[in-house]
């Protein structure tokens, strides 16, 4: 794969499955390609850069399926957006912004705005929404960038599906 490649994931686990559920997506998590082989993400323990490697494996052992996009970027705008990824590793997961999303979805409020959100500390969309909202771009003209799921940026007219 290369830098800026989107992976979209459904995982299987209980958590993956109520995601989905909620979100009424495909996806449960979502990550990107900061290298051929290396992918950022923000899961439960965080910001951190994980070998493609481990997804091949949770597909093989039927785990977790999986999906690769193109985007849609200049050079300019990839280098601002990879570079602002690899700035957050090591940050937290937003587990506040999690309870926000599933009671916006819970109650279907508009996602115009983020009702709770530790700055600092991400969701695997949000971190995504965030470092595209650095070089301009957005996964959605109508979901604030705080709110967006990886149901959202599959959705995204970004996205090129080759994998």
């Amino acid at each position: 794969m290369k830098k800026g490649n989107i992976i979209l994931i459904k995982t299987y686990s209980w958590f993956g499955k109520k995601i989905r559920e909620i979100t009424n997506g495909q996806y449960s998590h979502v990550g990107m390609f900061v290298s051929k082989n290396k992918i950022i993400e923000a899961t439960l323990t965080g910001v951190k850069l994980t070998d493609i490697s481990k997804f091949q494996k949770l597909q093989q052992s039927k785990k977790l399926e999986y999906n690769i996009y193109e985007m849609k970027t200049t050079g300019k705008q990839l280098n601002i957006i990879v570079e602002y990824l690899l700035n957050q590793v090591g940050r937290e997961y937003d587990f506040l912004h999690l309870m926000s999303l599933l009671f916006v979805f819970t109650f279907k409020i508009k996602r115009n705005i983020n009702l709770l959100d530790i700055k600092k500390a991400f969701t695997c969309a949000e971190l995504l929404s965030k470092a595209l909202d650095k070089a301009g771009l957005k996964f959605s003209e109508t979901i604030h960038k705080e709110c967006i799921t990886p149901h959202d940026i599959a959705q995204s007219g970004l996205l090129k599906c080759i994998l």
